[in-house]
Order: structure tokens, then sequence, then C-alpha cells
């Protein structure tokens, strides 16, 4: 089992979503792990293992019952005084620092856990329809791709024109990858779903993706990833647990706004 949350920008929601849906995985006694190939951060967690991991890493496996490690997140990318220092989670081994060998020292480590574990929650990095990095690329589209992992989308309908933003990050997908986007989600809305009908069974027509569900605005505050982008170091040591809670209420809060078990049968196909 396995799926990658990709969302049309940064800050869309997938860091939640994906906790979210570890945490039901988890409910259902199923042994998952979070992965997200690549992330770019300010802040960092330390690990048991001595590696550097995003926050929202730590988060996702305190959601799925496991310790955080740095497979979770084998590249880090974060801000230093002379540019950007690259962490490459992985004990006793030097990885090179150029894109290919990050590139499959990210595989190597995804293949690990997927045999390791029942589900793997992947998580993408800022948009996938960054045309102008699309060589470059490690943690969205050419990862889901090189692995066959199914994506879902995620749209934030704060930001304005979620539907143009869908539509749009589907559009600007290659066509030979185009296969793996299998459903998207709107996030952060308030007010009545019903009235999002019309413009979601449109944008269904148009990809064929489908709807898996409508988010309402959830009131919690996350770990920071990105609150301090002055190139100094700063380490997370909030207690995961208080997530873990917020995020059991939230799933019963929003049991009728996602289709779990249809994102679980894409997990499977």
């Amino acid at each position: 089992m396995r799926i990658m949350f990709i969302g049309t920008s940064s800050n869309a929601g997938k860091t939640l979503i994906s906790a979210l849906l570890c945490r039901y995985l988890r409910s259902k006694m199923i042994m998952v792990t979070p992965f997200k190939a690549l992330n770019l951060s300010s802040c960092s967690f330390r690990t048991d293992d001595g590696s550097e991991i995003g926050v929202g890493q730590a988060m996702q496996a305190a959601a799925s019952d496991i310790a955080p490690s740095g497979m979770m997140n084998p590249v880090l990318i974060k801000p230093a005084a002379a540019g950007m220092e690259v962490v490459a989670n992985r004990a006793g081994k030097t990885i090179k620092r150029d894109r290919d060998s990050l590139f499959t020292h990210a595989l190597q480590t995804y293949d690990k856990l997927w045999d390791w574990y029942e589900a793997v929650v992947c998580e993408g990095s800022g948009s996938p329809a960054e045309i102008n990095l699309r060589d470059r690329d490690i943690a969205n589209v050419n990862f889901a791709s090189a692995r066959n992992i199914p994506m879902i989308l995620i749209g934030d309908i704060e930001k304005g024109g979620v539907f143009a933003g869908i539509y749009g990050t589907w559009k600007l997908i290659n066509d030979k990858d185009k296969h793996l986007l299998k459903g998207f989600m709107i996030n952060k809305y308030t007010g009545d779903p019903a009235i999002l009908k019309s413009g979601i069974e449109r944008v269904e027509e148009l990809t064929g993706m489908r709807c898996m569900g409508v988010l309402p605005h959830m009131k919690i505050k996350l770990p920071e990833e990105d609150s301090d982008v002055s190139g100094k170091r700063k380490f997370v040591t909030e207690d995961m647990n208080e997530y873990v809670v917020a995020l059991d209420n939230m799933l019963t809060e929003i049991s009728g706004s996602v289709d779990w078990e249809g994102i679980v049968k894409i997990m499977n196909e």
C-alpha cells in the first residue's frame, strides 16, 4: 500500500492530511510509515538515530505509533549562512550532494521502508507543477513515477482559485505521469460543501480524478517548519503526543468529509 499527497502550492495541507491518513491506517492496525524524499525547512527534528528530519515527518511518525528516523526524510535542505545546507540522512555513509545521487538515495531509502511496512504515506514538497524545476525534482512526480506511486492532489481553497489550481496543476503534469493522479481534495473550506458540487464535477470530468474529500478549516497549530529563514539552525523539541491527540479528535470531526476507504483502495491499486 502506498500513496503520495501533492499540493497545488506550499502549505496546501499535505503534512496534516498525510498525518491524518497515517493515524487512520494505524487505527485499522496497519503498520504504516511516513516518507518525504526531500524537505526544505529551517527547522528540524533530531531523531534517536542522530538524523535531522522535517518536523512534519516526526509528527507523522508519532501518528503512526513509531519512532522518528532519518529514513522518513532522507534528504533535508536547510538555509545556512553560506546558502543552503544539504543533510543526507544515511548513517555511516557519505552521500554525494548532486541531484542524481540524492535521488538514488531517496529511492533506495523508500524501497527499504516499502519492504518493512504494510503502508507508506509519502508527502510531496512544494508544488509538483514548477516546470522550471521539473528535471531537478526528486520529491514529487519524478519520484512517484519511478516507483509507480498513486497521487492525490490537495488544493487550498483559502488561497482562492482552487479549481484553477487543481486543473492547472494536473494540466502541467507530463502526460506520461497523469495516470498516477487518482484523486484530489479541497482543504480549508468554510461553508456548505454543496456549493462546490458543480465545480468538483467539472474538474472530475476534465481530469478523470475523483474528489476524495472537502476538508473544513481545521484549527491546529502544527509544528513550525519554516519559522526562521535567517540561516539559523533550530531543532524542534515539541511533545509530538499532543499532536496525536489532536489528530484523533480531527478524524472524528471530519469522518464524513473524507473518503478514507476510497484512498485505501487507491493505495492498493
